[in-house]
């Protein structure tokens, strides 16, 4: 169960002048927002989905005050993360990284998140769907049978195991997942 999906704080138009603040906190809670996510998942999400991982990445004019602060401060975008209900521990975590001396960034901090979150799982209920659709059809199936090795099994395999995420996914989001 490690499918990961990212957002980035703050996006900008390099053809662009910025002129907007970015400090640490503005950026943590930009990642925070679905809608900074590069998946959009922000329409399908319930209230059982939970936050299982997450790194976030902060690089500029960052001190350790700055990222202790925020970690300490309990910003409520931070204690608005839904945690698994089995995890007891804060599943966010946050580095500094150094600067590249290769690019002159535009910004005092920027942000990058790695997510891994039960929030994943409506959008391959939905790809199922559409290969579920496709698949009775055997739409396009033509283009792959040409190809040496291919089995349709195999096409059908795959979907199996997104099925199985899914519902792993699913079992996450309960109390019982580790017992």
């Amino acid at each position: 169960m490690n499918t990961s999906f990212s957002g980035f704080s703050p996006v900008v138009d390099p053809n662009e002048s910025f002129t907007r603040k970015t400090s640490v906190v503005d950026v943590v809670r930009n990642l925070l927002k679905p809608s900074s996510m590069m998946v959009s998942t922000a329409s399908m999400t319930r209230p059982s989905h939970c936050m299982l991982s997450a790194f976030l990445f902060l690089q500029g004019q960052i001190t350790s005050n700055d990222v202790n602060n925020v970690c300490l401060s309990g910003h409520h975008s931070i204690n608005a993360i839904r945690r698994a209900p089995w995890d007891f521990t804060n599943p966010l975590r946050i580095l500094h990284t150094p600067s590249s001396p290769y690019i002159k960034p535009q910004y005092k901090v920027s942000g990058l998140m790695l997510n891994n979150s039960t929030s994943i799982a409506p959008l391959f209920e939905r790809i199922l769907q559409q290969f579920a659709r496709l698949r009775s059809k055997n739409a396009f199936i033509d283009r792959f049978q040409k190809e040496e090795g291919f089995s349709v099994d195999m096409m059908d395999s795959s979907a199996e195991r997104v099925h199985e995420l899914v519902d792993l996914y699913a079992q996450a989001e309960k109390p019982d997942f580790l017992g």
